[in-house]
């Protein structure tokens, strides 16, 4: 689609190209004003602007309304802008950092890495333990969620993480007290985030 309005842009003459200009700078101001809101933990909007999205979103757009009235060299000259404007993006736009949650269960697992637990048998609910560990969040028989049923049946070995978002709703229905509470289980690790809303708690299936 955007190589056809360039198309056209470059093909248009007259009333038609200032037609063109008018909507590719109203596009760009409304995209810009659009990606000026503050994201913070995935896409919550927050308090304030960042105007640096619009600043390499302008030389671009510049760049369309006057390329199709220059000559061939001064196009290419002017082919430098955009490499430009991505280079000031790359520099100044950041990625969005990881959630509280994502931070958490990170800890988690870079835990369950130092101790080598990897390979274990494992049972999870929380979606981002999958991504982290590289498991696959749909196979049921190689990571079971953490219910009832699946502590009850788990072999040896087998490490339950619980955590307070899915851990007893949703996937789960394991309140944690029921494994601190379970002889056949022991609490091997627990990580908490500084404000204290969320938490990883990590069993071990003892033998026997």
């Amino acid at each position: 689609v955007a190589g056809y309005g360039y198309q056209f842009a470059i093909d248009s003459s007259g009333r038609w190209r200032w037609s063109v200009a008018l909507v590719t700078l109203s596009v760009t101001a409304l995209v810009g004003l659009v990606l000026s809101h503050r994201l913070a933990v995935d896409f919550y909007v927050i308090e304030g602007r960042d105007w640096s999205r619009l600043a390499g979103l302008v030389p671009v757009a510049l760049l369309v309304l006057v390329a199709p009235w220059l000559g061939r060299r001064r196009r290419l000259a002017l082919s430098i802008v955009p490499l430009l404007a991505a280079g000031f993006c790359l520099a100044t736009i950041r990625p969005i950092d990881l959630n509280v949650e994502q931070k958490v269960i990170k800890a988690a697992v870079d835990y369950m890495t130092s101790q080598r637990l990897l390979g274990r048998p494992m049972m999870a609910n929380h979606p981002w333990i999958y991504f982290f560990t590289h498991r696959d969040r749909w196979d049921r028989q190689a990571t079971p969620y953490v219910t009832l049923d699946n502590l009850s049946s788990a072999s040896p070995g087998t490490l339950a993480i619980w955590e307070n978002h899915y851990g007893q709703r949703l996937y789960g229905n394991v309140p944690v007290e029921a494994l601190r509470n379970d002889p056949r289980w022991e609490m091997i690790y627990e990580v908490e985030s500084g404000d204290g809303q969320f938490r990883v708690v990590m069993f071990e299936r003892r033998g026997g």
